[in-house]
């Protein structure tokens, strides 16, 4: 399942390759996927992550994406639908933006501007993830510190992998009681999950 570094590189990539584009339709072939009513067209104004959600901005709302286990983002010009196909942004000049998903555990919904997005927790690169923060959600928990930390209401984009990894170069017992760590623990495993998650980015992630 993609984490926070590998969502990082998708939602990159989309940003360079479909921000200014107009959307003149959208698609639906799954109905696991509700057909939003749409006005079309709308350009595509950003695209950004909200924990391990890629988030595609429009001038007149926003598509929420998670990939899950076997989702992708294809973009292309096939016209011919892919046998896995669930959805697909059809853009101007006959360019397409395909949400392949065999085994159709991810989601896509359409919001309204008005609309909140998913809440979750603090995100691990953001500036508000300092040591005395995270700290303090430790401290507010007495689960296993590798359970708290696939909490994505507690702590933002970790996964089974990166959790593993970067309680290991921080000496820490997954299964250790999180609000048994102190402060001094706590901002060396707040610091190895983001040099771990911005060394993983800087390689495309896994």
């Amino acid at each position: 399942m993609p984490e926070l570094p590998e969502v990082e590189t998708i939602v990159r990539g989309l940003r360079r390759a479909v921000v200014g584009k107009t959307l003149r339709n959208f698609l639906v072939f799954d109905k696991k996927i509700d057909r939003p009513k749409l006005f079309t067209p709308q350009k595509i104004t950003n695209v950004v992550r909200h924990g391990k959600y890629i988030v595609c901005e429009t001038s007149r709302g926003r598509c929420l994406v998670h990939l899950r286990m076997t989702g992708e983002l294809l973009l292309g010009r096939q016209t011919a639908k892919h046998r896995h196909e669930r959805a697909r942004f059809v853009f101007s000049g006959r360019r397409h933006l395909n949400f392949i998903d065999r085994r159709r555990f991810g989601t896509m919904e359409w919001l309204k501007k008005k609309d909140a997005l998913p809440p979750l927790g603090p995100d691990p690169l953001s500036s508000g993830f300092t040591a005395e923060n995270f700290h303090g959600i430790l401290q507010n928990s007495s689960r296993g510190i590798k359970s708290l930390l696939l909490d994505q209401k507690a702590v933002a984009g970790i996964g089974n992998i990166y959790a593993d990894e970067s309680l290991w170069m921080a000496k820490i017992n997954p299964q250790r009681k999180s609000d048994k760590i102190g402060l001094r623990e706590a901002k060396k495993l707040r610091d190895v999950i983001r040099a771990v998650f911005r060394e993983a980015i800087k390689y495309g992630g896994f």
